[in-house]
């Protein structure tokens, strides 16, 4: 998806753990990512922020998104009420079977595949 940097809170796996490394196929070498309190680098940045939550608005009817970031927060917390205070919009993956919820990491490649498709 051309995503150059990642930034991730303290709590996140390390990019280095063994488990990281094999599912990422080596792209975790072409991505910088970065640790820190996230609230400190969304209040800095400002950027437009998309917050992913099972109960947002159904990311198939989001037009023209603004460059931005994705945040995508705990499978099974979500996102702290800090950070989804940033929202410029919370949005979701429509639920058309019965699963209950979705991986991080498939839920964010569909969102980047829908967003960045509607962006260009």
């Amino acid at each position: 998806f051309g995503i150059e940097h990642i930034f991730a809170t303290e709590h996140t796996a390390d990019v280095f753990n063994p488990k990281v490394v094999q599912a990422s196929m080596g792209s975790f070498l072409r991505v910088m990512v970065h640790y820190g309190p996230c609230e400190t680098w969304l209040n800095k940045q400002r950027p437009a922020c998309y917050i992913a939550d099972m109960h947002g608005s159904n990311v198939w009817q989001l037009q023209q998104p603004t460059p931005g970031v994705l945040v995508i927060g705990n499978e099974g917390n979500g996102v702290s009420e800090n950070i989804a205070a940033f929202a410029t919009a919370t949005i979701s993956i429509p639920k058309l079977g019965a699963a209950e919820s979705l991986n991080a990491g498939v839920a964010t490649g569909i969102l980047l595949s829908h967003l960045l498709q509607k962006a260009n």
